[in-house]
C-alpha cells in the first residue's frame, strides 16, 4: 500500500508538470503534510497499528500485543492525604528502608502505593488481553536479569524483601531456551503458543482472499473518497453542484487519481434520484446521523453510512461503490440485515427498514 501510495504521488507531480527526478524530491521534501497521507480502505488486510485503549470494540479477528517494561517518570513520587493536607514524598527502597520508626510510616506508604501500581497494571494487561476475537499473541520484552552486587558492607544482612519485576514480568515469565555460543549450530525455533483451540475455523475476516493489486486497491480507494463525500452531506442544498465539488477537492488525498468532474457528475446524477435524494431531504421531526457506530454482543464494530430517524420510523442507508455480482448482492444484504438487528436490539419496539444505494443508483430495500 504504501508502494502504490508512493507511485500516485508521483503521478500528481506529474500532471503539474513536475515529473523530473530533482522536483519530485523537492516535493517530497517540501511539500504539504498528507501528500503521503495512506487512509487504508477498512476491507484491506492491513495491520493496524493504535493502542489497547482504542482497540475497544474493534473487534479485530487477531491482535498482536508488544509489551515492554517502561518506568514512569513520577514512580519514585509518593503522596498522603490527610486532614485536607496533601504531602508528596520522593523515595526509593534504600529510603523507606532506613526510614523504619518514622513517624510517618513511609514504608507503610510505599508498599500500598505500589500495591496500587501493580493492580492497574494488571487490569491494564487483562483488558489487553481481551482485545482479539480468534486469536492473540503477547509479545513480552523482559528485563534481563541484573547481575548481584557483593554488598559494600559484609556485617549487613541481606534483605528478605523480595526483588520488585513488573506485573506483565510475573505473568510472562522467561524460559531458558540454551545459551548463546560460538555458532555454527542452529538456535531452536520459537513459536508462538496458538491460542485457537484446534479444528475451530478462524473468523472469515481473516480468510485469505484474491489478491490486491494497483487495480484494485485503486478501486477502493475511490469507494473509500466517494463514501466520504456522502458522509458530509447532512441534507441537499438547492444547488447541490458546488458542495460536491467543494467536497471533492477538500478530500482528493483519499483518491489522487480520481477524475474529480467525472465524481461530481456521478454523485449529482445519484443524489438527483427521488429514490435517494428523499434520504437527504429535510421534513418535521427528522433527524440524520452518519457513520453510526454499534458494538454487537460479540464485540465486533458495526458502521452505518447513514441513518434517518424519522417520527416512528428509522431507515438505514448503505452506500455501494463496489461489485452488484450475485454473491455480493447477497453479502450485502446480510449485512444490512445484521445493522436492523443491532437497531432492534439496541431499541426493543423500533420499526426500522434499510436501503443498499450503488453508485449507478440501484436501489434495493432490505427488511428484517
Amino acid at each position: 500500500a504504501a508502494v502504490l501510495k508512493l507511485l500516485e504521488a508521483v503521478s500528481v507531480l506529474e500532471s503539474e508538470g513536475r515529473g523530473g527526478l530533482g522536483e519530485v524530491l523537492e516535493a517530497f521534501d517540501q511539500g504539504p503534510d498528507d501528500m503521503f497521507g495512506l487512509e487504508l480502505p477498512e476491507s484491506m488486510p492491513a495491520v493496524q497499528l493504535m493502542t489497547y485503549f482504542k482497540a475497544k470494540g474493534m473487534g479485530f479477528p487477531v491482535v498482536i500485543n508488544l509489551i515492554i517494561p517502561l518506568k514512569s517518570k513520577g514512580s519514585e513520587y509518593y503522596y498522603r492525604k490527610q486532614d485536607g493536607a496533601i504531602t508528596l514524598y520522593k523515595m526509593n527502597e534504600k529510603v523507606a528502608d532506613n526510614a523504619a520508626g518514622h513517624p510517618e510510616r513511609l514504608r507503610e506508604l510505599k508498599d500500598e502505593r505500589d500495591a496500587d501500581i501493580e493492580i492497574q497494571a494488571l487490569n491494564s494487561l487483562y483488558v489487553a488481553c481481551t482485545r482479539p476475537k480468534s486469536e492473540l499473541y503477547n509479545l513480552v520484552v523482559l528485563d534481563s536479569p541484573r547481575v548481584s552486587k557483593p554488598p559494600k558492607n559484609p556485617a549487613k544482612k541481606p534483605s528478605n524483601k523480595p526483588t520488585q519485576v513488573p506485573p506483565h514480568q510475573a505473568l510472562f515469565p522467561a524460559q531458558v531456551r540454551g545459551e548463546k555460543g560460538a555458532g555454527g549450530g542452529r538456535a531452536e525455533e520459537l513459536r508462538p503458543m496458538v491460542v485457537s483451540p484446534p479444528g475451530v475455523s478462524r473468523h472469515s475476516e481473516w480468510l485469505p482472499e484474491s489478491a490486491w493489486n494497483r487495480s484494485r486497491f485503486r478501486d477502493a480507494s475511490l469507494g473509500n473518497y466517494l463514501h466520504r463525500v456522502l458522509e458530509d452531506i447532512e441534507y441537499l442544498p438547492k444547488d447541490l453542484r458546488p458542495l460536491v465539488e467543494d467536497l471533492l477537492a477538500r478530500h482528493q488525498r483519499l483518491a489522487p487519481e480520481a477524475d474529480r468532474a467525472r465524481a461530481a457528475e456521478s454523485i449529482c446524477a445519484l443524489l438527483g434520484d427521488p429514490r435517494v435524494a428523499c434520504w437527504f431531504a429535510e421534513r418535521p421531526g427528522r433527524t440524520v446521523e452518519r457513520e453510526v457506530e454499534f458494538i454487537a454482543r460479540d464485540g465486533r464494530l458495526f458502521r452505518m453510512d447513514r441513518m434517518v430517524r424519522d417520527p416512528g420510523w428509522t431507515t438505514v442507508i448503505d452506500f455501494k461503490t463496489g461489485s452488484q455480482e450475485a454473491m455480493s448482492r447477497e453479502k450485502h444484504q446480510a449485512q444490512v440485515r445484521e445493522y436492523l438487528g443491532l437497531l432492534q436490539e439496541a431499541c426493543p419496539g423500533a420499526e426500522a427498514s434499510g436501503v443498499i444505494v450503488y453508485l449507478d443508483r440501484t436501489v434495493a430495500e432490505v427488511r428484517p
